[in-house]
């Protein structure tokens, strides 16, 4: 987190020095999530977001407090103060770097993760088609990152019902897939299978079955 924070927002923001004593309680708090003691990093990052603030209220250092706060509450199941710290440390950066950033994406990426762990799979497919837009255009249709947003949000759709959307992206997953790393693939058997849920959710059992088969003959 010290290098990150000494060589990215030199050279986004132009920012000389992050702050001894925001990088001494960053580093320890980021050392007790390590243990496995979010409810430990919790008054850490809490410090460590007051430092912050001392930046500005537009500040990268903000955000990135902010998102280790949320990122301990999380851990504790403490939802919904996680959502509102993802939600500014989000808009802080937006507004920093501009809504195309790829730290941006990737935030969003992040968060539509969490609103779909928490149930919230209206949400998350707003955020993850946004996300996808965004990576084929910087990045292409085969990029392993725009294939992980293409599955995430082709689940989104078959979990929701929504399966006209999901079978086209799920397929699409899958060609990709087979395309650059071989039909033999463990990548390839997870989309079989991810296909064949789809069918047994429409009632295409024959259909899912033999899915599921070519996903065992490859495992």
């Amino acid at each position: 987190m010290a290098d990150w924070l000494s060589n990215s927002f030199r050279k986004m923001t132009g920012l000389s020095d992050p702050g001894p004593v925001f990088i001494q309680k960053t580093n320890a708090g980021n050392a007790a999530l390590k243990r496995g003691r979010p409810d430990e990093a919790e008054p850490l990052f809490k410090d460590a977001l007051k430092e912050a603030e001392k930046f500005g209220e537009q500040d990268l250092r903000k955000a990135a407090a902010m998102n280790n706060l949320a990122t301990a509450y999380r851990e504790q199941g403490k939802h919904s103060e996680a959502e509102s710290l993802f939600r500014q440390a989000i808009a802080i950066h937006e507004k920093a770097l501009g809504p195309a950033h790829p730290e941006v994406i990737a935030a969003l990426g992040r968060f539509a993760d969490f609103l779909r762990g928490r149930g919230q799979p209206a949400k998350a497919e707003s955020l993850l088609r946004r996300v996808l837009a965004a990576q084929e255009k910087s990045l292409g249709g085969e990029h392993a990152d725009v294939i992980a947003t293409t599955t995430a949000l082709g689940e989104i759709y078959r979990d929701t019902g929504k399966y006209d959307k999901a079978l086209p992206l799920l397929q699409r997953v899958l060609d990709v897939q087979v395309k650059i790393l071989g039909e033999d693939h463990l990548s390839v058997a997870t989309a079989l299978d991810n296909l064949a849920l789809l069918y047994q959710a429409q009632g295409r059992y024959e259909d899912a079955e033999s899915f599921y088969f070519h996903a065992l003959t490859i495992r």
